[in-house]
């Protein structure tokens, strides 16, 4: 699984960028290349205390060159990494400031928020034990809001993902139409049935059984509901 968890960059970012043109539906002059900046734009060191999840979620945010004139809010997109990474793989591996400035002039100006989504799928664990999802939603985005101008419409929110952050993004999406307007999905880590029936029972009980059900069953056993 680890050929998933790497970020695929310039071939897929392209297009995704182009997308997310849609939430701002205007262009804006392009920020200066980034040599120079009177604020710190990525803010790295931030977290959240859930008591849903009973730990620290750590995550990072992309502030636009505009964000410290005025007094605006700005569209949203929340960058959900692949399995096997964190917070950190967007803006080290991923390179998004490169990216956001580079296409700033078709999105406009945009902040990014990457969570930390260990190996939960974005989604809440099928025993009921460890609910991302509900954390990422309730917790999570509120902080996000009341630190950060973000917009809270969801037409101005938008969540991208890729491999396990994809398929997170399409069901975050799916879940939730009324907070998120927008979903990008990138080279989504799926299985159909009858890929999940065939795993190995070591791969599936580590990368699929723990979040989704099935841990220790074979065939059939496997499908949860």
């Amino acid at each position: 699984m680890q050929r998933n968890g790497r970020f695929f960059r310039k071939s897929i970012l392209l297009p995704a960028f182009l997308v997310l043109a849609a939430l701002t539906g205007c262009k804006k002059e392009k920020p200066d290349n980034g040599t120079s900046l009177p604020f710190e734009r990525l803010r790295k060191d931030l977290s959240v205390q859930s008591s849903l999840l009973n730990r620290a979620i750590n995550y990072a945010v992309l502030l636009p060159p505009e964000y410290e004139h005025g007094q605006d809010t700005y569209p949203v997109v929340y960058l959900l990494h692949g399995l096997g990474d964190n917070e950190k793989a967007w803006y080290q591996g991923g390179n998004i400031r490169y990216y956001a400035d580079q296409y700033a002039g078709e999105t406009g100006p945009v902040i990014y928020v990457m969570p930390q989504g260990f190996n939960t799928y974005w989604v809440n664990k099928y025993s009921g034990t460890y609910p991302y999802m509900d954390m990422l939603i309730d917790e999570l985005m509120p902080a996000v809001e009341s630190g950060f101008r973000v917009s809270k419409e969801a037409s101005q929110r938008a969540v991208m993902g890729y491999s396990m952050g994809g398929y997170g993004a399409l069901i975050l999406a799916a879940k939730n139409p009324e907070v998120f307007g927008t979903a990008v999905v990138l080279s989504m880590s799926f299985r159909t049935d009858g890929q999940y029936l065939n795993e190995p029972q070591g791969v599936f009980d580590s990368q699929w059984g723990t979040v989704f059900g099935g841990m220790g069953k074979s065939g059939n056993d496997r499908l949860t509901p």
